[in-house]
């Protein structure tokens, strides 16, 4: 009987002492694989913040770019691609979400690997709304100016003449890209947007501006048939109607392989004039 009480307080003992050294192992590392569970969770939980950021601002969603912004997600981190949330909205035309971003103190003047800040990319593709929100907001309009791709240029080359509009009422410079044959004039000209061109001139652009391989505004006009343009080049006063690019073409050449009748006399007759 006495043998028996005691293998039973034996049994019990030990059950005691496996409890306590189960919640001992619980103790010390249970709570560590806690820990390390919820560092991989967080890291995760930013990975997917961060994917979102760039998703809502691309959409246009300023609804969940505001919620996440309010957890202070880093506004200038850069997507694969090298691209800030600014510059992906901006480049969408998201004035909603570019208007947020700014007040969060996102970079204006970050730029993508080809060198496109977020004025440039709003310039390039159209976007009124977002180019005056950036120009409020001070982002530099002659940016790139060394290497002539600037916000004006962009807006030249792709025909957007109401946001060319806003930059030169803006102060937006007017020179670079003419020592290197990029200058918005003959750019404007060779993607065939004259009425670019019009516009350029009438905010004084140099009328004599050459392309990469020499050819001038006027014989750009002219192969474009535009008698109208031509008109207004020859009558600038200035115009340099001998110019011969690096084939050694000149305007009249031009005008007898691509335009009309009208416009070689048009340049017959400012030659007299000149002469």
């Amino acid at each position: 009987m006495l043998l028996a009480k005691r293998k039973t307080q034996l049994v019990i003992l030990l059950l005691c002492g496996v409890t306590a050294a189960f919640f001992l192992w619980q103790m010390l590392y249970g709570q560590a694989d806690k820990n390390a569970f919820r560092r991989s969770g967080s890291k995760k939980l930013a990975k997917d913040y961060k994917s979102e950021l760039f998703r809502a601002a691309a959409a246009g969603d300023y609804i969940t770019l505001g919620h996440l912004l309010g957890r202070k997600i880093n506004c200038n981190i850069l997507d694969p691609q090298g691209r800030s949330p600014l510059l992906i909205a901006a480049g969408k035309g998201h004035d909603k979400c570019c208007l947020l971003l700014l007040q969060e103190g996102a970079g204006r003047e970050i730029k993508d690997p080809l060198g496109n800040n977020p004025l440039i990319m709003a310039s390039g593709n159209g976007h009124v709304a977002v180019v005056e929100l950036l120009l409020r907001y001070n982002c530099q309009i002659d940016a790139n100016s060394d290497t002539g791709k600037t916000a004006l240029l962009a807006a030249c080359a792709n025909g957007h003449s109401e946001v060319v509009k806003l930059l030169l009422k803006n102060n937006a410079a007017l020179w670079p890209g003419r020592s290197s044959g990029t200058g918005l004039l003959v750019t404007a000209l060779r993607n065939k947007h004259n009425h670019i061109a019009r516009i350029l001139l009438d905010a004084g652009a140099d009328c004599n501006e050459i392309d990469e391989k020499g050819n001038s505004a006027l014989m750009l006009a002219v192969a474009a048939s535009d008698e109208d343009l031509v008109a207004r080049l020859l009558d600038s006063g200035s115009i340099n109607i001998y110019h011969t690019n690096k084939s050694g073409e000149d305007v009249f050449l031009w005008a007898k392989k691509y335009a009309s009748e009208n416009i070689l006399q048009q340049l017959k007759k400012s030659a007299r004039i000149t002469e």
